[in-house]
């Protein structure tokens, strides 16, 4: 799996994912819910990062157990 490591709160960026991965995993660095969604055919899946404060990281995962990848987003504000 791969992706960026910022993101915008908000904001997509898209996740590079392998084979036999079928959804990717979001979760919500203030609530902990998570955000299923299905990877796209090409194994590039643009998401949607959560709504929260700059500075949270967003756990974005695929798998699950043992066979579990996660990368860290850390969510940046951006000055106007």
């Amino acid at each position: 799996m791969r992706g960026p490591v910022y993101g915008v709160p908000g904001g997509t960026i898209t996740i590079n994912v392998g084979p036999n991965d079928s959804t990717i995993e979001v979760t919500d660095p203030t609530t902990q819910k998570s955000t299923s969604y299905k990877v796209e055919p090409g194994k590039d899946t643009t998401i949607r990062l959560p709504h929260a404060p700059g500075g949270s990281f967003v756990r974005i995962q695929v798998g699950n157990g043992l066979h579990a990848q996660f990368i860290l987003v850390e969510l940046i504000e951006l000055g106007t």
